[in-house]
């Protein structure tokens, strides 16, 4: 017997048809919804059985798709391919997808910081002792910032 879908027909098609997810989030969760719940590789077979073309080496969409309340994890499995342990997902009953915060990277964020730093240091005029302690501050203080975020 196999565990009631907890995903309606509506939630599925909205989101596959809506342009609310991209290409690739679409594929896997439409193959998430057909043959689900279903491991990755299960779902690369399937997709690539579909379309003709190979589908591999996307398993961040379903780190997405779980970001986003769409799919969630439901236990492990042996992937009978591979041999090795794997992470089973299913499809949510969510119509709408949940609002992902982007960060900014690391790199990103001390590139502008410096940049802010250098414009401040480059105001006119001669920089005091006082005006450079406050900027090394500052700056330590956004480093913790960038490191804890």
């Amino acid at each position: 017997m196999t565990r009631p879908r907890e995903t309606s027909l509506e939630a599925w098609k909205f989101l596959v048809e809506s342009g609310h997810l991209g290409t690739r989030q679409r594929e896997v969760y439409a193959a998430l919804y057909e043959i689900g719940p279903a491991i990755a590789n299960d779902c690369f077979r399937h997709i690539t059985e579909q379309t003709g073309n190979l589908f591999e080496n996307c398993h961040s969409r379903f780190t997405e798709l779980r970001e986003h309340g769409l799919a969630v994890e439901i236990g492990k499995v042996v992937d009978p391919v591979t041999g090795r342990k794997a992470a089973l997902w299913d499809v949510t009953d969510r119509v709408h997808p949940l609002e992902v915060v982007k960060r900014t990277p690391k790199a990103q964020q001390v590139k502008a910081l410096v940049k802010e730093v250098a414009d401040w240091l480059d105001g006119d005029g001669p920089i005091s002792e006082e005006t450079r302690k406050r900027a090394a501050v500052r700056l330590r203080e956004r480093m913790k910032e960038i490191r804890e975020s």
